[in-house]
């Protein structure tokens, strides 16, 4: 019984993590051009505007 408790417990815990951070993906940083996200002075990573919202991005060079 204890152990059925604990795993639903956990179970919720879980989901309720996953749909916050989810949420806030979503709502945090909403863009319509790259000069509406903010700059990051990292040389490799930068945020793009994709799909109307700010991503991080990593620059590659070859």
């Amino acid at each position: 019984m204890t152990k059925i408790i604990k795993f639903v417990y956990a179970l919720v815990l879980f989901l309720s993590l996953f749909i916050v951070s989810q949420a806030a993906q979503n709502d945090w940083m909403k863009c319509k051009t790259d000069d509406e996200c903010p700059k990051v002075s990292n040389p490799p990573l930068y945020f793009k505007c994709i799909d109307r919202g700010c991503r991080i991005v990593i620059k590659m060079r070859f």
